[in-house]
């Protein structure tokens, strides 16, 4: 169960860099510079791969992934822009990221 915590909350992280290097993010007064960001969210996602593919098939591990980055970058584009401070919206994603990996469902089928 450790391992899936890392891993979703790398990929958590991993999704906020990318949204903090994007020009119209409203959080940072500078942007991140894109290619060290791009670099570390693409280890995140590689080494949360990894960890998941422990636990699950490598097919259902790459879906996962794919559905908490959505989730992560929708979350971001829709809320952070109305809602004027980001810091709670961060943290209420990374508690509700925390929540949905300690739901274990590895044992089912």
């Amino acid at each position: 169960m450790l391992l899936k915590i890392i891993s979703i909350q790398l990929v958590w992280l991993a999704c906020i860099g990318v949204y903090l290097s994007s020009k119209q993010q409203a959080f940072l007064p500078k942007p991140l510079p894109k290619w060290s960001v791009w670099v570390c969210f693409s280890v995140a996602v590689v080494v949360s791969f990894c960890f998941l593919v422990q636990l699950y098939h490598s097919l259902t591990a790459g879906l996962f992934i794919l559905l908490v980055m959505m989730f992560a970058w929708i979350l971001m584009a829709l809320v952070v822009p109305h809602y004027p401070k980001a810091k709670v919206v961060f943290s209420a994603g990374t508690l509700l990221m925390l929540g949905i990996s300690l739901m274990d469902g590895s044992h089912v089928g």
